[in-house]
């Protein structure tokens, strides 16, 4: 039986003499703890000599090193001479060194390359999916809480959770990645349910893109989702207020020749205009529409003889949201005294 014989190769070029081989893995996992599932960067160091009879033969096998290494993205070979140790996995090179010297009869070299071993083997402590879709390798997951203010000191509506998940696709080929994130994507055509092991929730889908890459052997992925907590009574999730009270009193300037003060006749109350203002945003159209039913008529007083003159409705389906501006007459002025103000003031 013919002894095997160990065997280096990069694309179409085969080392003449094998080299000695560094290996070395380094792991970027996802993650502020940095314990998620991430990339395992695996660098390989190949170390050897050109040898040659003379300075010419020397330098062409130097050109025909650098010449061969100038092609990126080719398959890798290594046989230790019983068994295959890297079996034409795609690698990039890094670099490649030939340290000056003479070169009268030999060459001494160091290259470096790189690439992502693919595994099965994946760190699942929980079952993450959305909808139908179970990821594996799981992501890693933040959350941003948002409390929703009218203004700084204004009393606090719903708070807008923010979710991001942050991991990756490896299934062995660029064919194969995006088969797989074209099913991530088809899941999240709609607005669905999120677990992360124990949390579960219903959530809305904000945006999904991936980086940048050639994703031959990863396609890494950012997804963004949000849902609302402490949703008021009736679905509402955000509202504002304002109402203005204009109180006239109608008043006579008489202007008398020759004298240099004006006269001022009072002729009596003109009446009270008050104006409410604002929007709400809830879970349903309807709800909104009752809030906004609601928060109207708690922005006028009960008063005989009042009449409204302008109401003006905005509703926004999609939205969930109702905007109003409400203007009602009161012949008597019905909001007196205090900051409203009360008889008028002469002095």
């Amino acid at each position: 039986m013919a002894t095997s014989v160990a065997t280096v190769k990069y694309g179409t070029y085969t080392f003449a003499t094998v080299p000695q081989i560094g290996i070395r893995d380094n792991k970027k996992l996802l993650g502020a703890s940095t314990f998620g599932n991430g990339n395992i960067e695996r660098s390989i160091t190949l170390k050897g000599k050109l040898i040659g009879v003379d300075f010419n033969s020397v330098q062409t096998k130097i050109w025909a090193l650098q010449a061969a290494f100038a092609k990126a993205g080719q398959a890798l070979y290594i046989h230790d001479g019983t068994s295959i140790r890297i079996n034409n996995e795609i690698v990039q090179p890094v670099s490649v060194e030939i340290p000056e010297d003479w070169h009268q009869y030999e060459a001494e070299f160091t290259i470096r390359l790189n690439y992502f071993p693919l595994t099965d083997t994946h760190y699942n402590p929980i079952t993450v999916s959305y909808g139908s879709y179970t990821f594996s390798p799981i992501p890693a997951m933040g959350r941003e809480y948002t409390v929703n203010r009218n203004s700084e000191y204004a009393s606090r509506d719903s708070t807008k959770v923010g979710i991001t998940l942050q991991g990756f696709i490896d299934k062995g080929s660029v064919s194969a990645n995006f088969t797989e994130w074209n099913a991530l994507v088809a899941a999240l055509a709609s607005d669905g349910l999120l677990t992360y092991g124990p949390f579960v929730q219903s959530v809305r889908v904000n945006k999904a893109s991936y980086d940048p890459d050639v994703t031959d052997r990863r396609l890494s992925y950012n997804l963004g989702f949000d849902y609302d907590e402490g949703v008021g009574v009736d679905g509402v999730k955000k509202m504002t207020s304002t109402r203005s009270i204009v109180n006239q009193e109608r008043v006579a300037i008489h202007h008398i020749p020759f004298v240099d003060d004006a006269v001022i006749q009072r002729i009596g109350r003109a009446g009270a205009q008050i104006t409410a203002n604002g929007s709400v945003v809830a879970d349903t159209i309807a709800n909104a529409r009752t809030a906004a039913a609601a928060e109207i008529a708690s922005q006028f007083p009960s008063a005989s003889g009042s009449v409204e003159t302008q109401r003006n409705i905005t509703e926004d389906i999609d939205g969930k949201r109702v905007e109003w501006s409400v203007n009602r007459f009161y012949p008597i002025p019905a909001l007196t005294g205090g900051v409203y103000g009360g008889n008028p003031v002469f002095s």
